[in-house]
């Protein structure tokens, strides 16, 4: 890991996120244009952009990351936590927005679009790379009445409460065993996001959902 020049922020020359940082400059007016097409929001401190294998499941799976090279939530500086608190909610509303939720005032707990937000920290709990970051994930509608039980493209891996079980024990008796197992470490991470399968990002929708994206995000 280096900070130094052309990166004013700690940099790691093999993550991809920080490959992506050091493409996305903080976005102006002047520069919207030269960002990668799946960036929504960059600042000084912060990127949030579109996941390149997102949840078939979702509606919209949104990455938010410190710019600074950070294994896990236990390296985040103070800085770099108060800039992630305020840009979470802003890219949610914004995709909300973006989305068709315009209602977001109302407190009706029905009619709130279901999301997740979640983080994870070391290969044992599902984190693939070692930088930071938060998936915010839009479901679909109706997507949580899919199938109980979903597999793997690669593994046929069953998501059945049998296999989960499986999951949490070998987490539980053997973590350097569990990081080491493929099968099981995408079982496990399907788990958390709902037991959802990946695809590839669509790049007509990409070009369609970003520009609003870009314009709703309010800091």
């Amino acid at each position: 890991m280096s900070s130094s020049s052309p990166h004013t922020h700690s940099f790691d020359p093999d993550c991809p996120f920080c490959s992506l940082a050091n493409h996305s400059p903080p976005l102006t007016q002047n520069n919207i244009d030269v960002l990668p097409p799946n960036v929504l929001l960059s600042t000084p401190r912060v990127l949030a952009f579109l996941d390149v294998q997102p949840l078939t499941t979702s509606a919209a799976h949104i990455l938010i990351t410190p710019r600074a090279h950070t294994p896990t939530l236990l390296q985040l500086s103070s800085q770099d936590a108060k800039a992630l608190g305020e840009a979470l909610p802003a890219v949610a509303r914004a995709a909300a927005k973006a989305l068709g939720y315009n209602d977001q005032d109302s407190n009706d707990y029905n009619s709130s679009p279901d999301f997740n937000l979640i983080q994870n920290n070391g290969p044992g709990a599902g984190q693939t790379v070692p930088h930071v970051h938060f998936h915010l994930v839009f479901r679909k509608k109706n997507s949580s009445s899919s199938s109980s039980s979903s597999s793997s493209p690669t593994t046929g891996f069953s998501l059945d409460s049998d296999h989960t079980e499986k999951i949490a024990k070998t987490m539980l008796t053997d973590s350097n065993r569990f990081a080491k197992t493929p099968a099981l470490r995408w079982s496990y991470a399907a788990q958390v996001f709902g037991r959802g399968q990946r695809t590839d990002l669509d790049d007509d929708w990409t070009h369609h959902i970003v520009p609003q994206l870009r314009k709703l995000i309010k800091l």
